[in-house]
This record gives structure tokens, C-alpha cells and sequence, in this order.
């Protein structure tokens, strides 16, 4: 079985190291990144289930990688983590796609949980590409919509 992939990006290295050991200790394979830049670049170049990605990153937003990741098909779940998470953040953030958004310091149990929800959203959206992508064919706009629910249904059925 594959492991499943995620990236953690975060500018502090002690932190990239807790949240890589805690997630290598649940199983997944777990790739690191420490700014913007190595980021956009990793997420170009592999495929990750998952990204768990700090907002402040080194004087810039994570919100630019979350843009990003958002924009992968399907999007790459992504859940953002923050000593600096008011109100606006967390909206701007849930706007751009985030999943989930943890403030630091986070409870380590809290943390595995979400990433694990995560994963199964990421399956879903996978399997939901994938279905829709066997019907385009087949169907007109409007069956493919009301065939959707008996997916969803069938895939909650496999959890």
C-alpha cells in the first residue's frame, strides 16, 4: 500500500520537525519545505495528498502556496497553521480553499485528526475526478449533476 504524501511548510525549523516526526509516526510519507518558494516548487514538480502549511512564512503569507495548491486538480487539501490566526486569517484562508485551520500551539491528537479527515476528503475528491471523468462522455451536463449524490453515497459507504 502507498504511503500517502503530505508537505509541511513552515520557516521554523524545530516546528517543520514536530509536525514531520508526528505525521512519519502515523505512517505517511512526509516531504518538508521552508518558504514560498521551495514550496511552489515541490508542489510543481510532485503529487501530495496533503499540505500542512504555516501562514507566516519568513515576512510572507502561506496564502500564496494555499492560491496555489487550490488550483492543482483536484486541489491539494491543505490545512493552515498559525500563532497569528484572528478572524480575517482564518476567512481569508477558508476562502482560498483551506480545509482546516489550526492554531499554534495545537494539540498533537487535534492535529493527527485533522490531517486524517483530510486525507479522506482528498480521497473523495480524487474519486469524484475520476467518476466524473468515466461519465463525460456518456452523459449530458445535467444527468452528470443529479448522478453525483449516488456517488457521494457510494463512497461514504466505502469508509
Amino acid at each position: 500500500m502507498i504511503k500517502p504524501k503530505i508537505l509541511v511548510v513552515d520557516d521554523d525549523k524545530d516546528m517543520r520537525w514536530l509536525i514531520s516526526s508526528i505525521l512519519r509516526e502515523e505512517g505517511l510519507c512526509v516531504d518538508i519545505a521552508y518558504d514560498v518558494t521551495s514550496a511552489l516548487s515541490k508542489i510543481s514538480h510532485h503529487q501530495y495528498e496533503a499540505i500542512v502549511l504555516d501562514y507566516k512564512l519568513s515576512g510572507m503569507s502561506g496564502l500564496s502556496i494555499l492560491e496555489k495548491a487550490y488550483q492543482v486538480k483536484p486541489p491539494i487539501v491543505t490545512i493552515m497553521i498559525s500563532a497569528f490566526g484572528n478572524d480575517s486569517v482564518k476567512a481569508k484562508a477558508k476562502e482560498l480553499g483551506a480545509y482546516a485551520f489550526l492554531d499554534k500551539p495545537f494539540n498533537i491528537d487535534r492535529l493527527k485528526r485533522t490531517v486524517k479527515k483530510a486525507l479522506i476528503e482528498q480521497k473523495r475528491r480524487r474519486i469524484n475526478k475520476t467518476n466524473l471523468r468515466k461519465l463525460q462522455p456518456s452523459f449530458s451536463t445535467n444527468e452528470r449533476v443529479s448522478i453525483l449524490p449516488i456517488f457521494a453515497a457510494e463512497f461514504l459507504n466505502t469508509i
